[in-house]
Parts: structure tokens; sequence; C-alpha cells
């Protein structure tokens, strides 16, 4: 079932700071969670039609199964449960590609449509910001993955 994750490497420990592997994937839940929810708060703003709204609320739709599968984590690294680790891994994959093909295709809508229409939305700071975001999200599954052979 998590066939995928087991072609990433294994680490030791975190960074120089955190040695743990535990305490390295609370602090990612914790991370994921305050991430997962600021779309709520800030958004994007950008309903210029119905295929943005549809992005949209893709995003939302991710977030949202991202936050409950930090809860359902953080819970798993308490009681040492494996199969939250698992989808764990699994949900944060599919809000990475959703989030950059969203952010491609709402790229490729601004050019389309002008950019006059979509000022300060979906630039090429926002295709960078989900690139540096999905960067951070493999660092956070290889963790999670050295992590969860530890947990029964």
């Amino acid at each position: 079932m998590s066939g995928l994750f087991d072609a990433l490497p294994k680490v030791n420990s975190c960074c120089f700071c955190v040695a743990s592997l535990k305490a390295a994937c609370i602090m990612i839940c914790v991370v994921e969670l305050l991430f997962s929810t600021s779309y709520y708060l800030y958004g994007d703003g950008c309903y210029i039609n119905v295929i943005q709204k549809i992005l949209t609320y893709s995003i939302i739709i991710c977030d949202t199964a991202l936050a409950l599968t930090s809860i359902v984590f953080f819970i798993g690294l308490l009681l040492d449960k494996q199969i939250t680790a698992i989808m764990f891994l699994w949900v944060l994959l599919c809000s990475v590609v959703v989030k950059l093909l969203v952010s491609i295709v709402g790229k490729i809508i601004a050019m389309i449509d002008g950019y006059d229409k979509h000022f300060g939305c979906h630039t090429v700071s926002s295709l960078i910001v989900a690139l540096i975001s999905a960067g951070f999200a493999v660092y956070f599954m290889i963790i999670v993955r050295s992590h969860k052979d530890a947990m029964s």
C-alpha cells in the first residue's frame, strides 16, 4: 500500500536541531495543519470564471483533507499507529500534485485570458511558491517515511 513511498530515502534525524524523527513528525503535523488552514484565511480571491472556481474548490478540498489527516497523524504518533503515517503521506502527495496542477492551469488561463483581468491572480510568484512548497513536502515525506518504520 505504501510501496511508492518505500522508494524515498531513509534518514536518521530531521536536521541539526531536531534529532528525533518522532519530534520532527509532530512539528510537521503542526506546520501542515497551520498551512493547510491558512487558505481559508487568505485565499486568492481569483474567481474570474467557473474553471478558476473549480480550481479553488479543489485546493480547499485538499487542504481540508490535509488538515484532517494531520490531526489523525498526530494522534497516530502518540498511539504509535503506522497506518496514520501512510494516510498522511498519501494525502500530502495528492495535495502537492493538486496544488502544482492548479498553479500551472491558473497560469495558463491567465496567459490565455489576458493578464489585465487576472492582476494579482496566478502570477509567476504563485507558481514559484507552489514549487518551493512541493520541495518542502517531499522533505516532509522523507521524514515521515523514515519514522513510519519505527511505528507499529
